[in-house]
């Protein structure tokens, strides 16, 4: 059976309020899951933390399934006793396939192309489904020792799952619940330290509705008096880090707070501290990639040119493809390293990576692959993007594509022409088999002069025949003639040559950056602040 990933996530629900009927009640607002122009701030919270293995259960589509049709019916489903024994799952007898309100979870399919899933027929094999915690079903879906058997109460002591399941759909809907139970669902989240544990990086979430020291908080809460545009600087920062407790630090107070990145939950109602991935012995690695462009920031120091970047993922990809006897697939391999980035030479992808600032981009000597002046929050990102001018979809992968194959003389001696051009449009994830769409009417010509490439430019006339999102373009095609050449793994395999380097080359790039940054600001000893 086709499986899906759940976990459940404290910091979806909005901060909770004392309750102005009972004393020992706090309110919950829900109205973010009816609210479609709230729906994008949960995204960004799943963002500022993105789900990993180590917080979600596995477990098959049809389970989760009933399980929520089970909600939508008012009954509760059997626990799963099943072991190695595969049982059938009976779901109720119900045609019922809208979500009850409070059990809506966010499919993460990356920042740009998460949903609030509202119809059980919206879900699809291998999502990761991200729940608010007052929806329960870590007993019925699973085994967390801390949490079995146990459900939330409301201001009666009641279970508080049975009043979820008649929720009404409304513009301003909340609910009362146990004061004590609703700090207890904190300790379901355990988004955190998962991210430290699958991704060596430690990242600290400071928010209403998590488990975090009193004096933490309050030190916020005075920072942020000045209203919604609040921006913590340097030195409140420091301050705020030297405060965590240990167990919630998970070593972030060992990192300088130059190296730190800061970013604001939707109307500031909290903030997420990430620090660069530990040392270790071992160059580890985690792919990040999700396929959007946030990769393309660095977290400090001075911007990091095309050229410099693809010498160096061309030597890694040399290095990987050595070490696993790709030797039949050398020059591709070599090639696509070389070039796989071009795309990013389009004028309004450098004012994204500039903050959206195009001046800057017109007017600089140099074509660049990550920046530390890209946004880092959500907000600013989408604001610095449509400043830009890059229209909806675009993706560089698919304008280096659009170069290669106006320049196939220079592609000529590899060994696997096709594969090249699938190796290029697929170093995000995308073009297996399909690229997004991308409407863009009127884009702008682009050539690589900078970068020492006097012959390679495209006429926006040229551009806009650019339609690799069309169902009979080659991009599909490609992909399935590979893959009948190759092999599934094979195609993977070569694949991964490519998108491993890539990421890695970027890391090593964003740690040295820091570094750099963090030797430039430390003041000598003795010297006065």
């Amino acid at each position: 059976d086709p499986e899906v990933q759940v976990c459940w996530r404290a910091d979806l629900l909005p901060p909770s309020r004392p309750s102005n009927q009972f004393e020992n009640a706090v309110s919950v607002s829900l109205t973010s899951l009816t609210d479609e122009t709230q729906v994008g701030d949960l995204i960004q919270a799943i963002s500022l933390c993105p789900p990993t293995s180590a917080e979600c259960l596995s477990l098959p589509l049809r389970r989760f399934v009933a399980w929520l049709k089970s909600a939508a019916a008012g009954k509760k489903v059997s626990s799963d006793t099943s072991s190695d024994v595969p049982q059938i799952v009976e779901e109720p007898d119900t045609d019922e396939k809208r979500i009850p309100l409070a059990f809506r979870p966010i499919a993460w399919r990356g920042i740009e192309k998460s949903v609030l899933i509202s119809d059980v027929s919206e879900i699809r094999p291998g999502d990761t489904l991200v729940l608010n915690p007052l929806a329960g079903g870590w007993s019925e879906l699973g085994f967390l020792p801390e949490f079995h058997g146990w459900e939330c109460s409301d201001e009666t002591g009641k279970s508080l799952t049975k009043r979820l399941w008649d929720l009404p759909e409304s513009k301003s809907v909340a609910v009362n619940c146990d004061r004590e139970d609703f700090e207890k669902l904190a300790r379901v989240d355990v988004a955190s330290r998962a991210y430290l544990e699958s991704r060596n990086r430690p990242v600290v979430r400071l928010h209403p509705n998590l488990e975090f020291a009193g004096p933490c908080q309050s030190l916020y809460d005075d920072l942020r008096e000045s209203g919604t545009e609040f921006r913590m600087r340097g030195a409140d920062l420091a301050t705020l880090v030297e405060q965590l407790p240990e167990s919630l630090a998970n070593g972030i107070q060992k990192i300088s707070t130059t190296a730190l990145q800061l970013e604001y939950y939707a109307n500031r109602t909290g903030i997420v501290i990430t620090g660069p991935r530990f040392e270790t012995e071992v160059d580890d690695f985690s792919l990040d990639d999700d396929g959007s462009d946030v990769l393309c920031r660095i977290s400090a120091g001075n911007p990091i040119e095309l050229s410099g970047h693809l010498d160096r993922v061309r030597q890694e990809v040399e290095r990987v493809a050595e070490a696993l006897s790709l030797d039949d697939f050398r020059l591709t391999l070599s090639k696509s390293a070389e070039v796989h980035d071009w795309g990013k030479a389009d004028s309004r992808f450098q004012a994204m990576l500039l903050g959206g600032d195009m001046y800057s981009a017109i007017w600089e000597d140099a074509i660049y692959a990550k920046s530390a002046n890209m946004p880092t929050s959500f907000e600013e990102r989408s604001a610095a993007f449509q400043l830009s001018g890059l229209p909806r979809g675009f993706r560089h992968e698919m304008l280096s594509l659009a170069f290669l194959e106006a320049n196939s003389a220079g592609i000529a001696d590899v060994e696997d022409r096709e594969l090249l051009l699938h190796l290029v449009a697929s170093h995000h994830g995308y073009a297996r088999p399909w690229a997004p769409f991308c409407n863009d009417p009127d884009p702008p010509e682009v050539d690589l002069k900078l970068i020492g490439m006097d012959s390679h430019s495209l006429p926006g006339e040229a551009r806009q025949q650019m339609e690799y999102h069309r169902f009979d373009s080659r991009v599909p095609r490609r992909f399935w003639w590979l893959t009948r050449k190759y092999g599934w793994w094979g195609v993977a395999i070569l694949e991964s040559v490519l998108r491993y380097s890539d990421q890695c080359v970027s890391q090593r790039e964003s740690k040295l950056q820091a570094r750099t940054s963090s030797r430039k600001t430390k003041q000598p000893e003795g010297a006065k602040a």
